[in-house]
């Protein structure tokens, strides 16, 4: 008899931790995604701020110097004698690989005189001036035809300098719109390349056909460097 409830309660203990057992649950396990995002590098920020060179780029550079292997030369003598392009000041000249450049202050720009024009009122009210008025720098190089003797084609490339990319592609959306006013009687042509607003302007319509073989040069060869 002792035997006997000695191996009953040995089974009763067996049973009781076998059950214990079977009510505690196994750990959830969790599906674990992972959330691989982009480099930062690889993403283009355009409202990063690029250090400013104060200076014409070296795109524009490389293209003046192509340009006057085909016979497209500065002269900065025919600028002192004749009274055109007066925003470039003929008593600052710089010269960049030995070409001569004009520093344009912004209140001397034709787009501000645009701006402050009676006569361009119903045009300006769209325009974001200060967006153009904290432009960093604007450079100018004049250029005319080589040996021309009576219809002197000549023209501008300016080039605008902002403090991010953004803002240059902004400043080309609005001046696309009042471009055929700011330069009044011509057809300029505009481009953005990084943080510049590249303008090529002339003084007379005649000109513009020549500016447009030089624009889609520029745009060919330059812009993708």
């Amino acid at each position: 008899m002792k035997n006997l409830i000695i191996i009953v309660i040995f089974f009763s203990i067996c049973w009781s931790r076998s059950n214990k057992k079977n009510k505690i649950k196994s750990p959830q396990v969790q599906e674990v995604k992972t959330i691989i995002t982009p480099s930062l590098s690889a993403i283009e920020d355009f409202d990063k701020k690029i250090e400013l060179i104060d200076k014409p780029c070296k795109e524009i550079i490389s293209f003046v110097a192509d340009i006057e292997k085909i016979n497209w030369i500065s002269d900065t003598n025919r600028l002192k004698k004749v009274r055109i392009y007066n925003e470039l000041n003929r008593n600052q000249i710089k010269s960049f690989s030995n070409h001569p450049y004009y520093r344009i202050p912004f209140t001397k720009s034709r787009l501000y005189h645009f701006y402050n024009s009676d006569l361009f009122k119903d045009y300006t009210d769209s325009l974001n001036i200060g967006l153009f008025k904290n432009v960093k720098s604007i450079w100018a190089y004049f250029y005319r035809v080589k040996d021309a003797s009576n219809l002197v084609s000549d023209g501008v490339i300016e080039q605008w300098e902002f403090e991010t990319k953004n803002q240059a592609k902004e400043a080309l959306k609005q001046i696309d719109k009042i471009g055929d006013l700011v330069y009044f009687n011509t057809s300029p042509y505009f481009c953005q390349m990084r943080n510049y607003l590249i303008i090529f302007q002339t003084r007379a319509m005649a000109f513009s056909y020549d500016q447009k073989l030089l624009f889609e040069k520029f745009l060919k060869e330059k812009m993708n460097q």
